[in-house]
């Protein structure tokens, strides 16, 4: 079986589990039930997606500068509360566009043209999209402070980047790199009502984008590719309620 299916499969399970676990909270009392309500927000922050260029070794001075790292994050959500303790939400995220002049060294014995451990200067350009469907949970409510309380998400992302970089010395041609895939997302967060309708929330989250790894455009069998990391976030938002 594929080891990628087996992990998207084990974290659906996890959902599952997730949901099953919050459905005794979730239709808690009648009163609860009156209490559903809709919302919509932004939010901004800042993630440490790091990107990798295998021009051609993922090492230091081989590539691992050559792309822009931590961009700036900035969505849009809407979400509606079944109860209390369970809802759903739909996100749309996306990193600014990041342009970076780095160089880059080729390994020795790997390439003839340039010359081995010789420096080349590229400058690069990347850019990434998310739609984010999540199960929201809340699991501690403060009994000091009834319009705060802590929860986590759980779900899978669409995400895709975009990226390309040009040779300045232009001894090799320009290459763009795109790919899409479904990938499985984690937030923690904390909610405050400041108001019946308005709100601020501060979460941080993980996204499996090491499952991001597109070949060339140009030369899909060849060599060129770039890898991210697994990402981590931390952001702040606002939302209304109606």
């Amino acid at each position: 079986m594929n080891i990628k299916a087996t992990k998207l499969k084990s974290y659906i399970l996890v959902v599952i589990c997730f949901l099953i676990t919050l459905g005794q909270n979730a239709f808690a009392s009648n009163e609860e039930q009156k209490d559903r309500k809709n919302y919509i927000g932004m939010d901004v922050g800042i993630i440490s997606q790091m990107i990798k260029s295998n021009h051609i070794s993922f090492v230091s001075g081989y590539g691992d500068n050559a792309y822009a790292k931590n961009p700036l994050m900035y969505g849009i959500f809407a979400g509606h509360k079944f109860n209390d303790w369970l809802g759903v939400e739909v996100e749309y995220e996306a990193q600014n566009k990041k342009s970076r002049t780095a160089e880059v060294t080729f390994m020795p014995g790997l390439m003839t043209l340039p010359p081995p451990n010789s420096p080349i200067t590229l400058a690069t350009e990347v850019r990434t999209e998310h739609v984010l469907l999540l199960l929201h949970g809340t699991v501690y409510r403060f009994h000091k402070k009834p319009n705060a309380n802590i929860w986590t998400q759980l779900g899978i992302s669409y995400s895709q980047i975009r990226a390309n970089q040009v040779d300045l010395s232009e001894l090799m041609v320009p290459i763009s790199f795109k790919q899409k895939k479904v990938i499985p997302v984690v937030k923690l967060g904390i909610n405050y009502d400041w108001t019946n309708r308005v709100g601020f929330r501060l979460y941080a989250g993980w996204r499996h984008l090491s499952m991001l790894k597109p070949k060339s455009n140009e030369n899909p069998t060849g060599n060129s590719q770039i890898k991210l990391k697994d990402g981590v976030n931390c952001a702040i938002g606002i939302y209304f309620k109606f």
